[in-house]
Parts: structure tokens; C-alpha cells; sequence
């Protein structure tokens, strides 16, 4: 990148830049006829006699002459604001394509960053400088050329019409800029090192932060807080003192500036009026000179402020950009170059001589030099701080080794860009990132190479996606269409997204993953518009499951959902309700505030009923669980509150006394509905629903579900046997009912019975797929390590690489788990390379070849039966794990 602002704006706007000043250029004399016309309108036409006046070949009366002149006065100014406005758009728009193309090269930098200097760098910094740091050069850029061409030449303007008119004004008028141009940048030098000192200080604090948040855990346990606000108080008035020093010296500017614009009037009022009265100066022609004189000020200001923002823009500019030049950033055509190589990867993997050094000058590795087959399964083994882990990375290409060579028979990986090792290579470890997304597009991420087709997804008209696309190109962003379909299905041997679907799930038989991948999948749900025959097919097998079900040794499992009869195994609303709320209209927490809600219990006289209900089942709850734990068991089982509103439960019940619950407040009434609506008849068994309420309850569920208003059509999604439930899981659609509490081994018995359904209609893949659209929460919080660990797999098994590297990737599963997936991968990369750093040397026998490693040496290598015997280095390692 340009280290100076004014040359990455030449070198990514020149056209535009030109084409900019030669508009402003041409409307240099509009401005200069906007200062005339007045002198004309005063002198000629109001002041100049009732003669006529000719115009070429026209005459005009006093009156015409007058109106024709502020006519064209009135266009002069429509037209030199109509310049203004265009001139201020495309400045903008120059502006935002600069700053757009600015922030996509600091992010296109920090993916080249190497590895250790992306570990090293602040994100809370970096997030900063590339969002709010660079926000206001936007503006600037767009300014930078075009402003004092534009304001400087309308203060040109204004200067060559005085001295036209009287240069006596004109260079009164001047006199006090040269003392401006000359202090004004020796104060303002000050506030821009200011400036500098600010800037620094502020993303240090950015940075604190962003650890503050990462090491929340550490100052709770160690009651550090009053520390780190100390800390955070020295920073804070840091910063403030610099600013207040700012405020002091830019203030002081202004009003210095402020001052010497009034002495401009001083001297117009004195010598012109000294010139008027003497005869040497016209009325109309000092209206016009005071006239060109107020619109020098303005276009001074901006110059003046122009001034400032440049520094503050250069300044800005000048940090962030060497902010982003670490030492080992990756070469452009690294990234970008979509380099062929029509072979594999295959023969000897060759390392000669490999040194690695961190940034830090400690040596990680020491002339390494070894060859491995790379047909055969290598296992790296070591100690912690053996250097395994560089190693590792260096072969995967993830790092650059200091000294040495590493190839691959006659191909020097070093030469190789992203788009070769990336995609014959692959690497995973310990710690894998998991994007903000769903569990698909983690598990494909590694296949989004380029995109391979465009796609049209509906979402906006064509051309609306053209100017996107230019706009883009124009902003030297990427020109790839990220609506496009980015899956390489060659890279996964498959034709499209089915063959797709079916190869993810053979490799994730192979991870071990496939059987949670499926449970997500049941507990997700499908849209019946999108995909009507798998929906039809889930029907379908709801039938077939109703049919089992009448099997008296299933029956007593589940307890379907009957339109005409009371489930004693879910809640009172969901009887009542008889559907799935849709969104956030009868959200359960706030349910029993809803004025339908409220309306149908009135309707139906079951509102005294339920609140009788809540006051018992909240005095039973306040009996049993004032001295109680909120962690103990019983609470999970009578959840009708949480534990923490106890206390509010506890003040209504000594409000109500002989159980005159009529006496509450409508508030305090709803308050007990809540718990009320929790109620499930089998598993409390409390005898608090009889038959006679069971019936009510069910003459209020027709009632509900009929007088719907129209506004609150599409809030719930009524249970109907025929029909599909959208708002339902898979599970629950194909179950249509409630697992019935208190039998023994019911939820597996179900759970296999469901899957035989699943089986029997070949809903498996679609369930699967299903479970694909799982949210994985931020950086994967949703998901427990071993199945973050798993994915990685899955991302380097998909895309079929020639050489996979691995390093601990099954470090925290349990050992048998561990056990098969390394003996299933070893046996998918059958007759390809693997290079395997593990964390236990007993794993070594399931490897052709094993290289041990200490402080950053390779010590042995041979086969698992040969490093075994005693007095070797290995056999320690094999010793300390057993014991």
C-alpha cells in the first residue's frame, strides 16, 4: 500500500479526480456573473434611469430590464447550487468507494498476515482501525482534491472580482490571509501530534478491553476487578488530558481565526465607505464587493477546516497502514493467484535442513531433515515444547520455516500459493475455529474455494445485482458473487448438492459425528412450503407410527395429540392452546398476560378455576421449598416459577390468608395463572385437573382456536393429525404426541421406535440435512469441544486432500472414541499421505512411520516395533504414559 494518503487516492482515482476539477473548473464563471449581477441590478437596472435599455438586438424597458436580470440572477444561482450538489454527491461518492476499497485492503491484509502475527495482534485494535479509525477518511478522500479546487477557487473568484472592481478592496480584503497561512499551521502542528498521542491511546484502551473480556473468569476468581478499573481510571485520564489539551489549542485557533475574519468588515465598512462618499466607489458596486467579500469566508473556512482534517487524515492514514505491515506478510498472489497444479501431491515429502525461529528469536526447530512416504502414515511424536506443533504447521504450510527446503518430489512447497496447498493439503488441530453460522456451512466451509456457478437466489432484481457487482469492481473489492454457489463438488468427487448431502454423511460415519448431526436434524424444523414431499413422507410416517401405537405394549409409551381429548402429559396451555406458537406473540413466559389469552378465560369461566389452581400450587411450592437449595432436584421436577421469584410468591400468599384469592389485585390474579398454566397432570399428580376442569379446558381449546382474530392468524400453528406442523420439530411431527412419564426406558424405546419409522421412509438424509440449518451460537459456544474437534475433520475429509497433516486434533476425546476415528481415517487415507502429531505414543503402533522429537530436534524415527525397545528415546515416552 501507499504510504502517503494523497498517493493512494492519485493512484486509485486519478480519472475521476480530473474529471471532477474539470466540472469544477467550468463553473468558475457562473460565480464570478453571481457577483456582477447584483452591481447590474443595483447600478443599471434600479438606479440607472427609466431609458431603455438594448440588449443586442433586443430592448428592454426599466421594469423588463430588471426582471430579465434577477431572472437570470435566479438561474445563475439554481444553476451554481445545482453545480454545488452534484459536485458535494460525487465527492461522496468517490469518498465511500475509497474508504470501501481502503477497508477491504486492511482486511485482505490481515488474511495474509503470517500466523504468529496474527496470534500477536490486538483484535479489539485491529476491529477498531478497520471500522471506526477509518470512518472519517471516507469523507476526506473524497475531499482531498476537489474541495480546494472548489473552495479555493471560489475564493480566487471572489479575490479577482474585487481587485476588477477596486484592487484598493481587493487588497484590503486579502491583507489578513497571508497571517493566517502562516500561523495557522504553525498552531495547528501541535493538535496533530495531540492527535497522534490520542489515537495511540485510544486503541490501547480498545485492546485492554478486548482482554478484559477474555479474561472475565480470572477476575472474578481472583476479585481483581477494583485493578483492572484502576488500571482503566489511569488510561481514561490519560486520554482525557490529551483531549482537553486539544480542546484548549483547537478552540483557540478558531478564535483567533473567528477574530481576524471580523477585521475583513472592519476595513470594507471604513475604506469602502471612504470611496463611496468620495465618489471613487458606486453603491451597487460596494453591495457587490461586500457580496463577493461574505462569500469568501465560507469557502476560507472549509479551506481552513480542509486544513485540519488532512492532518488528522494523514496521521491516520500513516498509522493504520503500518499497523498492517507486519514482517512475513504473505505476498499478495498468494491468496489471490488461482494457481494450477493438474497432479497430486504424491512420492516423498522431503524436508532439508528445517529451522524455525519465532518471532521472540527462540529456536523452535533445529536443522530437521527427513523423508516421508507419502503413501504411507507418518505419527509425530514428543514431549510438549518438542516442536511437534511447528513442525506440523510447517508442513502444512501454515507456517514458514526459517531455514531449510521442504517438497514435495521436484516442487518446492514455498513456490505453491493457497490455492494449490489449500486445497490438495489439509490441517486441523486442537483448537478449531467455529463461525457464527449453522453447523452447515462449518462443516462445507472448507469446499469455498471459488465460486463455481453464478445463482440467482430471487432476492433482488438483475440489475440491482449488476450495479452491486460494478460498484464492487469499481471499489477494487472482490468479483466474486457471494450469492453464487461456492461448493467445489469436484474437490468432494460428487455432481451436486445431493451427491454432496450423501458424502457428508458417509465422512461423518467416519468422525463419529453422524449420529448428532441427526439429533439436531429431529430437533429441527422444515418448511412444508420448500419441501412438500419430505413433509408428505413425515406424515406418512406419523401414520404408520399411530398404527404401532395401538399395540397396547406402545400405547402406554406415548399419548397422542387428540383434538377432543384432554394430554395428561403436557401443560395446561399447551391443552388449552392445542398448537405450537409461532414467533413471539404467546411467548410462554408472557402468556398468561395476553388479552386473548385472558378474553377466552373469562369467556369460558375458567379464569377463577386457574388462579384457585396457581395459589395452591404456589402455597404448596412456598411450603416445601423456603428452606430448600434453588440447585435441588425437587425444583426441576415442580417447576411452576423459578427460584428466584420465590420471595414474590411468598409476600402473595401472606396477602391472600384464608385463600380468598378474589381479593387480588387483576396483577397479582395473573401472576398465579402462570404457574397454573405449567401444570402437567401426570407428571405432578397433584388431582388438581379433574375430569369436570379437563373438559372446560377442553370446550375453551374449540373457543381459542375459532374466534382467533384475524391479526393473530399465524401465531400459532394448531396440532391437526392431518396436517404438518411447520412450527413443530421433526420429532414431535412424527411422534404427534407426548412421551409418556413415569414408564421405564420410554424415551429410548420411542427414540428407536422413531427411527425405524425414519428408516422405513427414508427420511434419514433429509433429517440430516435438516439438522445442517443448527445454529452453532458465537464461536461455536453451542457445540462441546469434541464436536468442534470432529468438524475440523470432517472440513479436511471433504475436500479429499492428497496430504492430510493433523496435529492432537483427538486430544479431548475419550480413548476408545479416539481409538476408531484414527483407525477410520488412517483407513480412508489409505494409499495417501498422513502426518500425525499425537499426544500419546501408544497411538504410534496404528502408524507406518514415527518421528520423535525433543527440544526441537528429531532424535528417532523407524517403525513402532523398532522405536519400542528399551533405551530408546521412544520407550521413555511410552513409559511416562502408562505410568
Amino acid at each position: 500500500m501507499k504510504k502517503s494518503i494523497f498517493r493512494y487516492i492519485w493512484q486509485h482515482s486519478a480519472a475521476q479526480q480530473i474529471y471532477l476539477l474539470i466540472v469544477i473548473v467550468s463553473s468558475y464563471p457562473l460565480v464570478y456573473i453571481g457577483f456582477q449581477l447584483p452591481k447590474l441590478i443595483i447600478n443599471d437596472a434600479i438606479g440607472g434611469g427609466e431609458a431603455p435599455r438594448t440588449v443586442g438586438e433586443l430592448s428592454f424597458s426599466q421594469l423588463e430590464y430588471l426582471f430579465v436580470l434577477c431572472a437570470i440572477f435566479l438561474l445563475v444561482v439554481f444553476a451554481n447550487g445545482g453545480i454545488k450538489y452534484w459536485v458535494n454527491v460525487y465527492r461522496g461518492l468517490l469518498g465511500e468507494r475509497l474508504l470501501r476499497r481502503l477497508r477491504y485492503e486492511l482486511i485482505e491484509r490481515i488474511l495474509r498476515f503470517p500466523i504468529p502475527a496474527m496470534r500477536k495482534v490486538s483484535q479489539g485494535e485491529v476491529v477498531a482501525m478497520v471500522t471506526a479509525e477509518v470512518e472519517r477518511l471516507g469523507g476526506f478522500m473524497g475531499d482531498s482534491i476537489s474541495l480546494p479546487a472548489f473552495q479555493g477557487g471560489i475564493l480566487l473568484t471572489s479575490f479577482t472580482f474585487l481587485m476588477v472592481e477596486n484592487y484598493i478592496m481587493g487588497l484590503a480584503a486579502m491583507s489578513l490571509y497571508p497571517v493566517q497561512i502562516y500561523l495557522i499551521p504553525k498552531l495547528q502542528r501541535r493538535v496533530n501530534e495531540l492527535g497522534k498521542t490520542r489515537v495511540r491511546l485510544i486503541r490501547t484502551l480498545s485492546g485492554r478491553i478486548g482482554e478484559t473480556l477474555s479474561a472475565a473468569q480470572e477476575i472474578h476468581a481472583h476479585d481483581t476487578t477494583q485493578y483492572e478499573l484502576a488500571e482503566y481510571t489511569d488510561k481514561l485520564g490519560s486520554i482525557f488530558n490529551v483531549r482537553m489539551d486539544i480542546y484548549r489549542r483547537k478552540f483557540f485557533i478558531k478564535f483567533f481565526n473567528n477574530f481576524l475574519a471580523q477585521l475583513g468588515p472592519f476595513f470594507f465598512f471604513s475604506i469602502g465607505g471612504y470611496l463611496t462618499i468620495n465618489g471613487a466607489l458606486t453603491i451597487g458596486g460596494l453591495v457587490a464587493m461586500l457580496s463577493a467579500y461574505k462569500e469568501m469566508y465560507s469557502p476560507w473556512k472549509e479551506l481552513l477546516q480542509y486544513y485540519q482534517l488532512k492532518e488528522d487524515a494523514r496521521i491516520k492514514f500513516e498509522q493504520v497502514v503500518a499497523q498492517f505491515e507486519p514482517a512475513g506478510l504473505l505476498e499478495e498472489k498468494q491468496i489471490g493467484s488461482d494457481q494450477e497444479l493438474d497432479r497430486p501431491l504424491t512420492g516423498e515429502l522431503v524436508a532439508s535442513g528445517i529451522s524455525y525461529t519465532d518471532d521472540s528469536g527462540n529456536t523452535v526447530i533445529e536443522s530437521l531433515s527427513t523423508k516421508l512416504d507419502l503413501t504411507k502414515h507418518t505419527a509425530i511424536v514428543g514431549p510438549t515444547g518438542s516442536g511437534k506443533m511447528s513442525l506440523t504447521m510447517i508442513m502444512a504450510r501454515l507456517l514458514d520455516q526459517t531455514y531449510g527446503q521442504l517438497s514435495i518430489d521436484d516442487l518446492d512447497l514455498k513456490n505453491l500459493t493457497e490455492s494449490v496447498t489449500g486445497r490438495k493439503m489439509a490441517f486441523a488441530g486442537p483448537e478449531t475455529h467455529i463461525f457464527s453460522s449453522t453447523l452447515g456451512d462449518n462443516l462445507f466451509y472448507s469446499l469455498k474455494h471459488r465460486p463455481s456457478m453464478n445463482s440467482d437466489d430471487g432476492t433482488e432484481p438483475l440489475t440491482g445485482r449488476e450495479t452491486f457487482k460494478k460498484e464492487a469492481r469499481l471499489s477494487g473489492n472482490s468479483p466474486y458473487d457471494i450469492t453464487a454457489d461456492w461448493f467445489d463438488y469436484r474437490a468432494a468427487g460428487v455432481r451436486d448438492f445431493d451427491g454432496l448431502i450423501h458424502e457428508l454423511i458417509r465422512i461423518l460415519r467416519i468422525v463419529n459425528l453422524d449420529e448428532d448431526v441427526f439429533q439436531f436434524g429431529l430437533r429441527s424444523t422444515i418448511d412444508p412450503d420448500r419441501d412438500r414431499e419430505i413433509t408428505d413422507r413425515i406424515l406418512r410416517a406419523r401414520y404408520s407410527f399411530r398404527e404401532k401405537t395401538k399395540d397396547p405394549s406402545i400405547a402406554k409409551l406415548v399419548e397422542p395429540f387428540d383434538p377432543h381429548l384432554y394430554n395428561t402429559n403436557a401443560t395446561l396451555i399447551e391443552n388449552l392452546m392445542f398448537g405450537t406458537p409461532v414467533g413471539d406473540v404467546f411467548k410462554s413466559e408472557s402468556i398468561a398476560h395476553h388479552p386473548y389469552v385472558r378474553h377466552i378465560l373469562q369467556k369460558t369461566d375458567l379464569e377463577s378455576e386457574i388462579v384457585n389452581i396457581g395459589y395452591r400450587l404456589a402455597s404448596l411450592m412456598v411450603e416445601m421449598f423456603s428452606d430448600l437449595n434453588p440447585d435441588n432436584q425437587y425444583y426441576q421436577q415442580f417447576n411452576f416459577f423459578d427460584p428466584e421469584h420465590l420471595p414474590v410468591f411468598q409476600n402473595l400468599i401472606s396477602h391472600v390468608g384464608d385463600g380468598n384469592v378474589g381479593a387480588l389485585s387483576s396483577e397479582e390474579q395473573y401472576l398465579l395463572i402462570e404457574p397454573a398454566f405449567r401444570l402437567i397432570p401426570a407428571r405432578h399428580r397433584l388431582g388438581l385437573v379433574d375430569d369436570r376442569l379437563q373438559g372446560k379446558i377442553l370446550s375453551a381449546r374449540g373457543e381459542f382456536r375459532d374466534n382467533l382474530p384475524a391479526d393473530l392468524h399465524g401465531a400459532i400453528d394448531f396440532f391437526d393429525p392431518e396436517k404438518y406442523n411447520a412450527a413443530e420439530t421433526v420429532q414431535d411431527n412424527i411422534l404427534f404426541g407426548k412421551v409418556v412419564l413415569g414408564e421405564a426406558n420410554a424415551t429410548r424405546r420411542i427414540g428407536q421406535l422413531l427411527r425405524d419409522e425414519i428408516d422405513a421412509h427414508n427420511l434419514y438424509d433429509a433429517i440430516i440435512r435438516a439438522g445442517l440449518s443448527t445454529r452453532v451460537g458465537i464461536g461455536g459456544s453451542l457445540l462441546p469441544t469434541p464436536m468442534q474437534q470432529k468438524i475440523a475433520l470432517v472440513r479436511c475429509l471433504l475436500k479429499r486432500p492428497d496430504v492430510l497433516v493433523l496435529y492432537q486434533v483427538t486430544a479431548n476425546l475419550d480413548n476408545p472414541e479416539r481409538v476408531r476415528i484414527i483407525k477410520a481415517l488412517l483407513e480412508e487415507f489409505k494409499g495417501r499421505g498422513v502426518i500425525f502429531a499425537i499426544k500419546f505414543p501408544s497411538l504410534a503402533k496404528y502408524f507406518d512411520h514415527i518421528l520423535v522429537m525433543r527440544h526441537g530436534e528429531l532424535v528417532e524415527q523407524g517403525t513402532f516395533e523398532k522405536l519400542s525397545k528399551p533405551g530408546t528415546y521412544f520407550s521413555e515416552l511410552m513409559n511416562a504414559e502408562r505410568s
